[in-house]
């Protein structure tokens, strides 16, 4: 099966979001955000959120991701795998 989130591409988003100044200090919610807008293949104008728990734009074929059940960011290989189920 081709996926258009492989692990690797999302460890790499995860570490890219992980070099941003004081990205460390802000809230579960900002992270997890930040995480799905690079994720996201739109502009800015086209990523939101939608209370309470999900975001529409574009990832691949889907344009709703909930993330309800996400697992704390900084619990980093379980949250990749959970995007990469949630994405792919």
């Amino acid at each position: 099966m081709n996926k258009k989130y492989e692990f690797y591409t999302l460890q790499q988003i995860y570490y890219f979001l992980l070099e941003r100044p004081n990205f460390l200090n802000t809230g579960e919610f900002n992270k997890i955000q930040a995480f799905f807008a690079e994720c996201h293949d739109g502009d800015s104008t086209s990523f939101k959120f939608t209370p309470p728990f999900k975001f529409s734009g574009q990832f691949g074929d889907k344009q709703e991701i909930s993330i309800r059940l996400a697992p704390e960011f900084s619990d980093r290989d379980i949250f990749l795998k959970w995007s990469e189920n949630i994405l792919n």
